[in-house]
């Protein structure tokens, strides 16, 4: 892994030096912020911002906040020279150390240069989700391709630098989605226009010693197992305790803690007790609101998962339900036995996802996959009604790309993606498909790794060969996509290449090896299924680096989460 290590910095130190012999020749111009002649010589105006001196003492301006604070913040305007006859791009030069969560966005002739979010044309900055800097102790550089309609026989153009609050992608509302800015920008040090798309600084331009040989971090240690263990046995006693009837995601969180040594859960009594009574509950909910099928609010996001986790607490417990299936319990002013029951609830939530499947890979493998749990419950409490194992596993494979992905299923109100007969869900390396290169969410290890875990006959049983396989070769198709760097603390990790991702606004990518900590699973999740040799050089790499435990620690951060807690607990963390 060392070795591995070596080749990025000498691969990034021989891009460097070509990248210098290759001369600056491609500007057409540059404005210095902070710089009163450079200023001056290109009209600026900019009341709502500030001059700073930052890295290596060079100047810079900052945008600040307004009074009273909104959603945009301070602006400054100036001009630049374009070549009239040839495309061009405008290039920003920022400071690796500086960490802002706010935004900056270019403008040209008043139009905006890029999507806020998700498209094909970046914004200048997108900031920083996480607290840690982009490149330490070096300048780095973010160009934008300018429209060739606005440069097209004009020799100068009018340019706004515009700074925005941070952005939530999720948000329904626009002040849901749109925060406040309260801060001031990151320091903006110099805006370049050139006609090459691929941007040289100049050669006597500052840049900064990127660090080297950085320090490997010393806490935290194993210690924090225990604390992992005490949050996963805290959570358990609670729902075994519990007088209100258990969720989907709580019975299935304590239908895998059944089998965990380590837990007051195991080959406990009262967790088939519990289970039952949270499916008798919600049998009772889906007959008041058949609509239960197709959104249950209690699942992580509603329209994923029904009733996936119920099914999947049926075949996991099915040895201690069996004997209670055929009791009677209430149906309105009537009475059906549990069996009947439980499998009008689970043929209802499975053959809707059937008929409304996703497209996207990480949403069709989740739903893809509570399809086959809603049918393992089903298998277990009839039979009859459940498909084949070939006719359900094929769902699995077409979200694998191990077939070609059949659309959905037809139905009265089936949703239709019209994709043809030859689409796949991962390219034939093993990527994940969208609209270009997808990074955190074509993250899917942990979503194939439950998928495999499905499969297993019983627990510790080996699951499905292929998926297995696959698993493996998603997972080493990904590794090439981490670089060396430094975490949010200036100790030595691995990042994830954030910058191409088409769904990746936020640099620099978070920190992780082999595969991502994740509401749901541990960065050992994957591993610890496959035992792939290479796979495992990966975890010993962050170990090596001791970045596996302040992950868990991180994890746990997410205080009240069950989502987290189940993660901790049946992803094999601290077995």
């Amino acid at each position: 892994m060392n070795l591995k290590r070596s080749f990025f910095i000498i691969a990034a130190l021989l891009v460097a030096a070509c990248t210098l012999a290759k001369g600056s020749s491609s500007i057409v111009d540059s404005i210095v912020f902070g710089d009163v002649a450079s200023e001056k010589n290109h009209a600026f105006s900019g009341a709502d911002s500030e001059v700073v001196f930052g890295g290596l003492g060079e100047p810079a301006r900052k945008l600040l906040p307004l009074q009273p604070a909104g959603w945009q913040g301070g602006s400054m305007a100036f001009t630049l020279k374009v070549d009239p006859s040839r495309p061009n791009y405008a290039t920003v030069r920022l400071w690796g150390s500086d960490i802002s969560q706010d935004r900056l966005i270019l403008f040209c002739e008043g139009r905006q240069v890029g999507y806020i979010h998700l498209g094909d044309v970046d914004i200048l900055d997108f900031g920083n989700e996480e607290a840690s800097p982009p490149f330490t102790g070096r300048f780095y550089y973010a160009t934008s391709p300018l429209p060739t309609e606005m440069t097209e026989g004009k020799s100068e153009l009018h340019f706004e630098v515009r700074g925005i609050g941070p952005v939530w992608g999720y948000g329904q509302t626009f002040d849901q989605f749109q925060k406040t800015m309260t801060l001031p920008t990151r320091g903006i040090y110099r805006l370049y226009t050139h006609t090459d798309g691929f941007f040289v600084p100049p050669p006597d331009e500052k840049q900064g010693e990127a660090v080297t040989n950085p320090p490997v971090r010393n806490e935290p240690g194993a210690e924090v197992l225990d604390k992992v263990k005490a949050r996963v046995n805290g959570e358990i006693k609670n729902l075994l305790a519990s007088t209100r009837p258990l969720n989907e995601m709580q019975m299935e969180f304590l239908a895998r803690a059944y089998f965990v040594k380590w837990t007051p859960a195991f080959q406990n009594p009262r967790v088939v007790t519990q289970v039952v009574n949270g499916l008798d509950s919600l049998f009772a909910a889906f007959r008041e609101n058949p609509g239960l099928a197709q959104h249950d609010p209690t699942t992580p996001n509603p329209g994923w998962f029904e009733f996936g986790p119920a099914g999947h607490a049926i075949s996991l417990l099915a040895e201690g339900l069996k004997p209670l299936l055929d009791e009677r319990i209430a149906d309105g002013g009537q009475q059906i036995s549990r069996r009947a029951a439980y499998s009008e609830m689970l043929v209802a939530g499975r053959d809707w996802h059937r008929q409304h499947r996703l497209l996207y890979t990480n949403q069709s493998m989740i739903t893809d996959m509570n399809i086959y749990l809603s049918n393992r419950g089903l298998e277990v409490v009839d039979p009859a009604n459940a498909l084949s194992e070939t006719a359900v596993r094929r769902y699995l494979y077409e979200a694998l790309s191990l077939e070609p992905w059949r659309d959905s299923d037809p139905g009265a109100d089936s949703r239709s993606w019209n994709v043809g007969t030859n689409y796949w869900e991962l390219t034939d390396k093993g990527l994940t498909k969208e609209l270009g290169f997808v990074g955190y969410y074509g993250e899917v290890l942990d979503w194939v790794t439950s998928i495999y875990e499905a499969t297993r006959p019983a627990p510790g049983l080996p699951g499905d060969e292929k998926i297995k396989d696959r698993l493996v070769k998603i997972t080493n198709t990904r590794a090439p996509f981490r670089a060396p760097g430094l975490d949010g603390d200036g100790f030595r990790a691995m990042r994830a290449e954030a910058i191409i991702g088409w769904r990746d606004a936020h640099y620099p990518g978070n920190v992780f090896y082999g595969e991502r900590s994740t509401w749901d699973a541990s960065a050992l999740y994957a591993v610890a299924a496959t035992l792939d040799p290479v796979a495992i050089g990966y975890a010993q790499q962050m170990f090596d680096d001791n970045q596996f435990f302040i992950s868990l620690e991180r994890q746990m951060a997410q205080a009240g989460n069950l989502r987290v807690t189940a993660g901790l607990q049946a992803r094999r963390a601290c077995r």
